[in-house]
């Protein structure tokens, strides 16, 4: 929509639903289903402005985009992926061994020449059955996360959650040292570069609130609420920063 004319134009055909919009100068950056495929499957796409075309920038059709992350001012994107197979193999099979997410990788894309690099994976083992990672941001080579942790006890399984900070220079992991202040954060937006100001949306408690974008000032120690969903009329399931305030 040209807001100044107030005309739209339709601008792609073949998709069945779009999870992410992030327009750049030159080009409108998508995670999307596209038409006529088996199951849920997101992709990375890229509508270039001045051609009027649209790139499918994957280069694996089992991996499943599901939470991304963006770096303004930049053509980055950081995405967390999955193996779609291996969720649909879960899913069937859950009457016989209960289900899991599958193990999460972090990849980050450039939109504009498709080229792309594994970050980071976190891989099940003997006493850790799942680790889901449900949001996360990227800054300075790390990796800031909040994690779901399935972990057997004998015959039990016990979940554990909570904000951590993977190194990736030398592959530690540390608890997020703002965790106690972002108890209420149920999605990362963008951490700033000199890591000051944390975006992130929240789940509301307040009667009549849903969820909140918020920004966290560590050097001030305070949240600004930046816009809240009125319950029951809107809820935000992501958003992106294109610029700093």
């Amino acid at each position: 929509m040209d807001l100044n004319t107030y005309e739209t134009e339709r601008l792609t055909e073949g998709l069945y639903a779009i999870n992410y919009i992030i327009p750049t100068e030159n080009e409108v950056n998508l995670i999307a289903a596209p038409l006529g495929i088996t199951g849920v499957r997101l992709y990375p796409y890229s509508w270039d402005k001045t051609r009027g075309v649209l790139k499918n920038l994957s280069w694996d059709e089992d991996l499943m985009f599901r939470h991304v992350s963006w770096r303004p001012g930049t053509s980055e994107l950081f995405a967390r992926t999955y193996s779609v197979s291996e969720f649909y193999r879960r899913l069937e099979n859950q009457g016989e061994t209960m289900f899991f997410m599958p193990d999460s990788e972090i990849y980050s894309v450039d939109m504009r020449t498709g080229a792309h690099e594994k970050l980071f994976g976190i891989e099940s083992t003997n006493l850790i059955v799942s680790t889901d990672i449900e949001a996360f941001t990227f800054v300075n080579n790390k990796i800031i996360a909040s994690v779901s942790e399935e972990i057997k006890d004998g015959l039990a399984i016990n979940s554990e959650r909570g904000l951590y900070s993977y190194d990736l220079s030398d592959d530690t992991r540390k608890i997020y040292q703002y965790g106690e202040k972002l108890k209420g954060l149920s999605r990362f937006v963008y951490i700033s570069d000199d890591e000051r100001y944390v975006y992130y949306i929240s789940i509301k408690n307040t009667d009549g609130i849903a969820n909140a974008l918020c920004v966290y000032d560590t050097e001030e120690d305070k949240t600004d609420v930046i816009y809240e969903a009125a319950l029951g009329f809107n809820f935000i399931n992501n958003a992106t920063v294109l610029e700093d305030y």
